[in-house]
């Protein structure tokens, strides 16, 4: 999706990360890392309070996540409307 983009990345799963509530500075490092940047792609927000508003002040985002936490209810609450769904089911390996 962002292929050929400039994008900067977050992946809130990782533990360096708990208790994370800072999300100017996480939009100065942004910056900072990625210079200028069309797209920011955000993984496993559910691990991370008040992601939703952080991503409502955002113009084009990703928001990725690989667990059932969030329910396509959920998300439209979170975003406020302002979403669009892509669901990836598992790969078959059938032939």
């Amino acid at each position: 999706m962002v292929k050929g983009k400039n994008f900067a990345y977050v992946d809130f799963s990782d533990d360096r990360l708990a208790g994370f509530n800072d999300f100017d500075s996480l939009t100065r490092a942004f910056y900072k890392l990625y210079g200028d940047f069309e797209y920011v792609v955000i993984d496993e927000p559910q691990y991370v309070k008040g992601w939703g508003l952080f991503v409502n002040r955002l113009r084009s985002v990703i928001v990725t996540w690989s667990s059932s936490s969030l329910l396509s209810g959920e998300l439209s609450t979170a975003l406020t409307g302002r979403h669009v769904d892509l669901t990836l089911f598992p790969f078959s390996f059938e032939v």
